[in-house]
């Protein structure tokens, strides 16, 4: 079974990725809508190593340049994986 995670939902292995992500120096958006996360936006420091981007963005300025990936965390059979695929199914 798979579903999303409610925001409302005190999740703990959503919440230790979260910080792993924060320890890690980088950043997050969580996107809701219907009051369920529908996405992950993790902002990673830019390392000029592109070639490791397979999908998201590269945002540059003067100040700050990262790395934006979007993942879609999912509880699948009971276990959160942090970035759950449908096409894979």
């Amino acid at each position: 079974m798979i579903r999303m995670i409610a925001a409302s939902e005190k999740n703990a292995d959503l919440n230790i990725f979260l910080q792993q992500l924060k320890d890690t120096n980088c950043s997050y958006e969580l996107g809701i809508e219907y009051g369920k996360i529908t996405n992950l936006y993790v902002r990673v420091p830019d390392d000029g190593n592109w070639g490791k981007v397979w999908f998201g963005r590269i945002f540059g300025s003067k100040v700050i340049s990262y790395i934006q990936t979007t993942y879609r965390p999912r509880i699948v059979d009971g276990k959160f994986i942090y970035d759950y695929n449908e096409e894979d199914e």
